[in-house]
């Protein structure tokens, strides 16, 4: 229909709709939950759907059927031969057999088993570290050796490794090409990967990714990670006893030595600090962890509340590995007894959400200034074009003023934006840590839980998107409250409102909050519309 707009849209229980403008047009049930859809024209037909499921299989589907135009032609009055109808029923059966049995749509890839992308583990910095040219300071380096083989089926004439750094890490050459890798020696390429301080530090994984182009002319790729040192981000330090955030990791082993859990870092034991190991990171802040001496306890300390994240992720992954060495009877559990540190992690909110106000006011200032500029521009050329001569009525110099305050505004701006991309870091490493805590403190989470709860309080923080993180996170959390965390049918019925800026996060600080605290009280994270467990909505009731 002209003037309309018409929507296709597949939701996550597999259903795929039809709008028109604002109305449901047709609904339909499809076997899969597709990641991807779209509208194909086959020929003349036209209105086939096409959708994409997680394993790589493409589906075409088609809403009812074309009319039929060809006419009936009038029965003859011959005598009906049953056998020949019998043997037509046979074949007409077993072509039914063959169009419905599910078939693989997809062939199976087999070629990535035969080929093996080895990461070297890292075993200590570069003996030199890498100057700029604009600075003489000198960064810590370390040398990543990548090792490629292929099986004796397959040769490859390039394939090209590529490393996805984020800052403050950088490479000095992020894609490197190995050419003719087949079932000889292996191949090996080597990457420089430098830190620069410039950002506490998220994550010691960078991802790594091989591409390349099967005998058969497909692109593969496979992905691996570089796991880098410890002692590449932080140094040993003098331990703090005050700080500003302070954590508390509950065990049930007795405390470790600290200093021998992280060896690596060569720090000195003092008189009665055995348990206690203090790290200071390349950006600058110190991180403190105490083992108590009559508990099972740990408290890891800081003044930024963004540098305890790296540090609680490494101390989790050693103590772990230490006693999965040791062995035992009962297996070590960690938990968080909290409270989770709501306000500081609101705190970082409030910082970039006004940092997104002062941007698109300048921005908005930025607009009004070039208006203005462009018709004090075509004023001046239109008397410059007079025969006649008159006076400019001082249109120069408004001319110039506004020229100046466009370029303070500009840099301004400029460097808004790069106050912004601090704050969208900051932000990421604190909800990176909330979830790690959120795990911690409800146990009773599995993995598929804590993966729907990251995909709605998502860490991926970008000021550049079109859509903020504020009012997507919202909009994710708020379904997931009316949805399987809802306790009355009046919060299912609950309208969500369009994605734009909010005026303030005082509503999505109240939903966040919220969701962690019937998360607490036992419920359950599910993709179902809705909650029918009664027994987890009287636990959110209790």
């Amino acid at each position: 229909v002209e003037g309309t707009v018409n929507m296709v849209v597949a939701s996550h229980v597999g259903t795929c709709l039809v709008w028109q403008d604002t109305t449901l047009a047709w609904s339909s049930s499809l076997h899969h939950v597709p990641v991807f859809i779209g509208v194909l024209q086959h020929g003349q037909q036209k209105g086939r759907i096409v959708t994409l499921d997680e394993d790589g299989k493409l589906y075409v589907s088609y809403l009812g059927t074309d009319p039929s135009l060809q006419t009936q032609s009038p029965p003859d009055n011959r005598e009906i031969n049953y056998e020949e109808k019998d043997e037509e029923m046979a074949s007409l059966q077993q072509v039914i057999r063959e169009c419905t049995r599910p078939i693989e749509h997809a062939p199976k890839i087999t070629e990535q088993s035969d080929f093996s992308l080895f990461v070297e583990p890292i075993t200590g910095l570069d003996l030199v570290g890498i100057k700029q040219e604009d600075t003489e300071i000198e960064y810590p380096t370390v040398t990543v050796k990548v090792n490629v083989r292929c099986s004796s089926k397959i040769s490859l004439d390039k394939v090209t490794l590529t490393v996805v750094p984020q800052i403050p890490f950088y490479a000095t050459q992020r894609s490197v090409t190995l050419t003719n890798v087949g079932s000889g020696p292996t191949s090996m390429a080597t990457f420089s990967i430098y830190n620069t301080g410039e950002r506490t530090v998220s994550d010691l994984t960078i991802p790594l990714v091989a591409h390349y182009t099967n005998n058969h002319n497909s692109p593969r790729s496979v992905h691996n990670s570089i796991l880098l040192p410890l002692q590449f981000i932080v140094s040993a330090a003098t331990p703090e006893k005050g700080a500003a955030h302070k954590l508390t990791l509950e065990t049930n082993k007795a405390p470790v030595n600290l200093l021998e859990l992280f060896s690596e870092l060569n720090c000195e034991a003092e008189a009665g600090q055995a348990s206690c190991v203090a790290m200071k990171m390349c950006s600058g802040e110190i991180v403190t962890i105490l083992a108590a001496k009559n508990s099972q306890k740990y408290r890891i300390q800081s003044d930024s509340f963004s540098s305890l994240h790296v540090v609680m992720k490494q101390f989790l992954t050693k103590i772990r590995r230490y006693f999965d060495k040791i062995g035992g009877v009962q297996k070590l559990v960690v938990s968080f007894p909290g409270p989770i540190p709501l306000q500081e992690y609101f705190d970082i909110i409030d910082m970039r959400f006004e940092l997104r106000v002062r941007q698109r006011s300048y921005r908005e200032m930025l607009s009004q200034r070039a208006q203005q500029f462009r018709a004090v521009q075509r004023r001046l050329l239109t008397r410059f074009k007079d025969k006649t001569p008159t006076p400019l009525q001082n249109m120069d110099t408004l001319l110039e003023g506004t020229y100046q305050q466009i370029l303070a505004i500009a840099d301004a701006d400029l460097q808004t934006t790069k106050s912004l991309e601090t704050a969208d870091h900051a932000l990421s490493v604190g909800t990176k840590l909330l979830l790690l805590l959120v795990g911690l403190w409800c146990p009773g989470l599995d993995d598929k839980q804590v993966g729907i709860l990251e995909s709605a309080l998502t860490p991926n923080v970008n000021s550049a998107d079109d859509v903020g993180w504020e009012e997507s996170v919202d909009a994710s959390v708020t379904m997931l409250l009316r949805t399987c965390l809802a306790k009355t049918s009046k919060e299912q019925a609950a309208i969500v409102t369009q994605l734009k800026m909010p005026g303030d996060t005082n509503k999505l600080k109240k939903h966040i909050a919220l969701l962690l605290e019937r998360i607490n009280k036992g419920g359950s994270i599910t993709l179902n519309t809705f909650s029918e467990n009664n027994n987890t909505r009287e636990m959110l009731a209790s």
